[in-house]
């Protein structure tokens, strides 16, 4: 890269199978076409001043396509076998390498105070997303973590005990059991998840699909102790759909397409799980740039709030009205401090209104930095606070 810098190039071209979408000013990197030879993954750290120098030509076409040009340019590559290293994962089962060559790294997830202390840590595999419900169970109060295990594909449910996880925080012995109470085989990579509760269908949850448009809606019977799949639907051809939340109250599922189009879907859920017509509410010919991420529900009332959507090739975060038709009310920053570096690349986000004492008094935001740059700390990603009173201020939505 500084080489070609050196040399004046107008660009660098690579050979890597990876897409490169630009939006005004920006560029993001998406996945391969060809699903089996991409690479993205392994540029994860590609900054965005090397994004915008970088092309890749390679990354709309299929590998057969591309050694169909080599034999007619009588290249002596043309005929050369596929590489035999980690770039290439039989079945996209990153996972199963991994777990293969250095399976302590699926092994452990802190689990922290809002302190950013290290309260424990949990053995429970590799969970990707997480979500949780409350439901009171023969006058007790339980919480129901959901989580998409990349482990085993799954959908895994933590029953806990409300009084129980209490007990055990004041005397610092909480921890996650290794092993889910329930777990229902998704048969797709699994990515992200979403949990509520519907009066048709109880306790649900959502799990979408790594690499693919499918989406499964789940549904657990706690008296029975089991999972039902209620409906596999396509979330309009998506190549990739991961951030997501439901609307208890609204019985509406929020879900964002990324990659190649990059689009914030809403679909009411309704006795039919009919999810032909879901409502556009913003893309990246909008108010999106790169890829629409988390997606959280900030609630003023029953009914009434807002939906926060992390656009991540700008490093903002859209509120929009959480009732139809969603409109797009503004956007905004988390910018760094002389102690904290600003907000980039957000993945994920969470949000509530609840009094979580003086330091959040009403409730608090917190949203992943995927590029973290406080030189005190080794991390290159971590987690932000920032209370929900000072975002509505700064926003001036209250």
């Amino acid at each position: 890269f500084e080489v070609s810098k050196e040399l004046k190039a107008d660009a660098m071209i690579t050979g890597h199978y990876v897409k490169s979408v630009t939006s005004g000013n920006q560029t993001s990197m998406y996945r391969a076409i060809d699903e089996n030879r991409d690479q993205s993954y392994f540029l994860f750290n590609t900054t965005k001043d090397q994004l915008n120098y970088l092309r890749f030509p390679l990354g709309g076409m299929l590998k057969d396509e591309t050694r169909v040009i080599a034999k007619e340019l009588d290249l002596n590559v043309a005929n050369k076998p596929d590489s035999q290293d980690i770039c290439f994962v039989p079945n996209g089962n990153y996972v199963s390498v991994i777990e293969k060559f250095k399976p302590e790294s699926l092994q452990k997830g802190n689990i922290k105070d809002l302190d950013g202390k290290i309260i424990n840590y949990s053995k429970a595999g590799n969970v990707n997303n997480i979500d949780i419900r409350k439901t009171y169970i023969n006058g007790n109060l339980y919480s129901f973590l959901y989580g998409s295990n990349r482990s085993d594909s799954s959908l895994s449910l933590w029953v806990l005990d409300d009084s129980k996880v209490d007990e055990d925080l004041k005397l610092g012995n909480f921890v996650l059991p290794v092993k889910p109470n329930h777990a229902a085989k998704a048969n797709m990579i699994v990515y992200g998840v979403c949990a509520g509760i519907h009066p048709e269908f109880g306790n649900i949850a959502f799990i979408t699909e790594d690499k693919g448009s499918r989406v499964q809606m789940w549904a657990f019977n706690f008296l029975e102790s089991n999972f039902n799949l209620l409906k596999e639907f396509n979330n309009s051809d998506a190549t990739q759909s991961e951030g997501c939340v439901y609307d208890d109250e609204n019985s509406t599922l929020f879900i964002s397409e990324e990659q190649d189009r990059g689009i914030l879907r809403a679909y009411k859920i309704n006795k039919k799980l009919e999810f032909d017509n879901p409502i556009i509410i913003d893309t990246r010919q909008g108010n999106i740039v790169g890829d629409p991420e988390g997606i959280t529900i900030l609630k003023t009332s029953d009914k009434d709030g807002y939906v926060i959507l992390s656009s991540q090739g700008n490093s903002e975060f859209n509120i929009y009205k959480r009732t139809i038709p969603y409109n797009f009310i503004k956007s905004f920053s988390i910018e760094g401090s002389d102690f904290i570096d600003e907000v980039n690349d957000t993945d994920g986000l969470d949000i509530t209104n609840i009094n979580l004492g003086p330091n959040f008094p009403e409730g608090i935001l917190v949203v992943q930095d995927g590029r973290n740059e406080d030189t005190s700390s080794n991390n290159t990603q971590n987690f932000k606070y920032i209370s929900t009173k000072d975002v509505l201020k700064k926003i001036n939505l209250k």
